[in-house]
């Protein structure tokens, strides 16, 4: 196994890619550097590599234009997507922290157990269930203004929301012309 400096495509992008090379593809440890085109880094990755996709542990990071860090991944990696255990961090432009997932991935997705952390204006912490990127099945909210929710969740809502709506009459289009007709008298 030699290590080599070479081009490597990544996620259909260009960047640097430094380690072990087998007959010319990146596999075993390596680091790949993809950059803006002032030489500031965008995308980073320091793990394991096979047949030139991220596979195996490793750890992505994704700038943004000033420099500042957008969002990190450390975990398992499965034919170049996130896959298996892994814990996500996101990050305001301001550098500050705007949630943590940690947790299984499925696919680049969310997706089995985990945890996530939401730091926004109106965040808290949800334990349960993902599907897909959002809370689906059973799970834990305590939010900061919305109090606390232990059930089901369907798509990302709580299932006594998607129940309610559901449970409501459709709009008839006598309901549209009323609606209509408020907006232009009340704007």
């Amino acid at each position: 196994m030699a290590t080599e400096k070479v081009i490597l495509r990544c996620w259909k992008i260009d960047g640097e890619y430094e380690g072990d090379l087998v007959d010319g593809v990146a596999n075993g440890k390596g680091k790949w550097v993809s950059c803006f085109g002032d030489g500031k880094p965008h995308y980073f990755y320091e793990g394991d590599f096979e047949n030139n996709k991220f596979h195996g542990k490793g750890k992505w990071i994704s700038y943004l234009a000033h420099g500042n860090v957008h969002q990190e991944y450390e975990g398992d990696y499965v034919n170049g997507k996130k896959q298996g255990k892994g814990k996500e961090t996101g990050y305001y432009s301001s550098g500050e922290t705007s949630e943590i997932y940690e947790g299984d991935f499925f696919d680049d997705e969310r997706h089995g157990k985990g945890k996530l952390l939401d730091y926004s204006q109106n965040g808290g912490t949800y334990e349960g269930d993902f599907e897909a990127g959002l809370f689906h099945g059973k799970g834990k909210w305590l939010g900061k203004y919305d109090g606390e929710y232990t059930g089901n969740f369907i798509n990302g809502e709580r299932e006594e929301t998607v129940r309610a709506r559901e449970a409501e009459p459709p709009l008839t289009d006598y309901d549209y012309e009323m609606i209509r007709i408020k907006n232009e008298v009340c704007p």
